[in-house]
């Protein structure tokens, strides 16, 4: 076994301690190693060294931090990523039912295209047409909700969730669903009409700690936003 080479190490991001950060980017798996179980990775990765913990390197494996030594990471990658590309059974859609945003961060790329609209009826039945149209093809339908900050558009969301879900039911479509969202509107309330929506993930973008995050992510009025969010 070797080394991914799309490990990332950290041993100085958290304070007061030893223990070290593993992050493999091809995975997306994030581990915080003890001491002793960093030192058996670098002896395993580094010289050889077997692990005799059986859960440990199963984990290894399992999160990609560890290969065979005759695999080709980049290669697995393009393989995946063509496979995906030209699958017909599988439908993934990226969907945004607004552009409008409470955040004014720094280096959105979407500065100039702010406004305070949320998507049409018309654009949402298109999209729920489309979904239809292929249906008898698809084995799983995979949706992101995407922004501007979606979550300002929960209607827009609710109202196509439950027309993609009467689809899945119908056809047998297996349907998984994720927002990416600021986090500054999320609530117990919102989360469980997400839940009901057939969302299972959430990403929460947060850039460092609370002086980094307030000056790179402020709201409109330019106040900060980390507290609000780690409540949240």
């Amino acid at each position: 076994m070797k080394a991914s080479q799309y490990n990332f190490i950290f041993n100085d991001i958290i304070e007061n301690t030893d223990k070290t950060v593993l992050y493999n980017s091809r995975t997306g798996a994030l581990a915080v190693l003890e001491p002793e179980y960093y030192k058996q990775f670098c002896e395993l990765t580094n010289n050889g060294l077997a692990i005799n913990n059986d859960t440990y390197l199963k984990n290894l494996i399992e999160c990609g931090y560890i290969v065979e030594d005759n695999m080709n990471e980049k290669a697995y990658v393009k393989v995946n990523l063509l496979k995906n590309r030209f699958e017909s059974s599988n439908l993934m859609l990226t969907i945004a039912p607004t552009m409008a945003c409470n955040f004014r961060c720094v280096y959105c790329f979407e500065k100039d295209q702010y406004h305070n609209k949320t998507m049409s009826q018309e654009t949402a039945q298109s999209i729920v047409n489309f979904v239809k149209t292929n249906a008898s093809k698809l084995d799983t339908l995979n949706v992101t909700w995407y922004g501007g900050e979606p979550l300002i558009a929960m209607k827009q969301i609710v109202r196509i969730s439950e027309d993609f879900l009467e689809i899945c039911k119908e056809n047998n479509i297996q349907y998984t669903a994720s927002v990416i969202t600021n986090g500054y509107l999320l609530n117990k309330e919102k989360v469980q009409t997400l839940i009901s929506c057939g969302v299972n993930d959430i990403q929460v973008t947060v850039d460092g700690p609370k002086e980094v995050h307030d000056l790179r992510r402020p709201l409109v009025s330019g106040r900060g936003t980390f507290d609000v969010i780690m409540n949240n």
